[in-house]
């Protein structure tokens, strides 16, 4: 089964941050990483899931309850009858 709706993770990740008021910088003292990492992340469509975990910390955020209900939506939505 094709996922054409899969979400960009990075992206999504990124406006979380700006819709909630944390900058790069915010989060990379958070995470203690350089923000190049962020910005690679950022453009990533996946991301490691350990990576998403400790992002989901910091922020206190489910970003794992969001990708399933967006993958739920999509599956409702491929699904023929």
């Amino acid at each position: 089964m094709k996922h054409s709706n899969k979400p960009h993770i990075g992206k999504l990740l990124r406006e979380y941050l700006r819709k909630n008021g944390h900058t790069v910088v915010w989060l990379t003292k958070q995470l203690e990483c350089d923000r190049s990492k962020l910005y690679r992340i950022f453009q990533n469509s996946n991301i490691y899931d350990d990576d998403l975990w400790k992002i989901a910390a910091v922020v206190n955020h489910d970003f794992f309850l969001d990708l399933s209900n967006i993958f739920s939506q999509s599956a409702k939505n491929e699904v023929k009858l």
